[in-house]
């Protein structure tokens, strides 16, 4: 973590002022985030834990995509599908620097019932040992 410390007499900038300011400031840092796996169909919130004064801008990105998939801490995948697995990038920046943070999405199949896969396809299957 960076921290930047301006510290300046204010007294010889403004005689009329008598006591001294400093001004700390800290760059962005986040939190680790660890993998996720999640069922196709179900939903799923990442938060991005990030701190920094003044307080950073977040932002998230799939790896690999152009487009922003959120501004803000978290990020919400409604119904999700197998086509949103893979990295997913959290950028947090402020006057002091940036700071990110990848963290893998799973997405796992999800199975149909022994039952309804027989029903469907017409198939007898059996087990051996």
């Amino acid at each position: 973590m960076r921290v930047w410390l301006i510290s300046m007499s204010l007294k010889m900038a403004f005689p009329s002022l008598v006591n001294s300011c400093c001004i700390v400031l800290v760059a962005s840092s986040i939190q680790p985030i660890e993998k996720q796996i999640v069922l196709e169909g179900d939903s799923l919130t990442l938060s991005c834990n990030a701190s920094g004064i003044p307080p950073p801008m977040v932002s998230w990105i799939k790896v690999g995509s152009v487009n922003i998939s959120a501004n803000g801490s978290e990020l919400v995948l409604t119904n999700i599908n197998r086509n949103e697995a893979g990295a997913y990038e959290c950028e947090a920046s402020n006057e002091c620097g940036n700071a990110s943070e990848t963290v893998m999405i799973e997405v796992q199949c999800k199975l149909l019932s022994l039952k309804t896969i027989t029903q469907v396809a017409g198939l007898l299957l059996s087990c051996k040992n």
